[in-house]
């Protein structure tokens, strides 16, 4: 959260110039990080899920 509040302070509060390709760069960062939280939110519940639809296993037999 800390580079967000100093993005907005620099250009909101000191008046600092962010060129489009700064803009777009900064937007590529969020999108990449909005994705790889969805995938890594999305592969817990698939694990969550296999781990329940799983019976636990318990030995046969004791080994002789």
């Amino acid at each position: 959260m800390t580079p967000v509040m100093q993005l907005l302070c620099g250009v909101l509060v000191l008046g600092e110039m962010m060129s489009a390709g700064r803009w777009v760069g900064f937007g590529l960062v969020w999108i990449a990080l909005v994705v790889l939280t969805a995938d890594s939110l999305a592969q817990a519940r698939r694990t969550r899920r296999a781990r329940r639809a799983t019976p636990l296993e318990t030995s046969a037999a004791a080994p002789t």
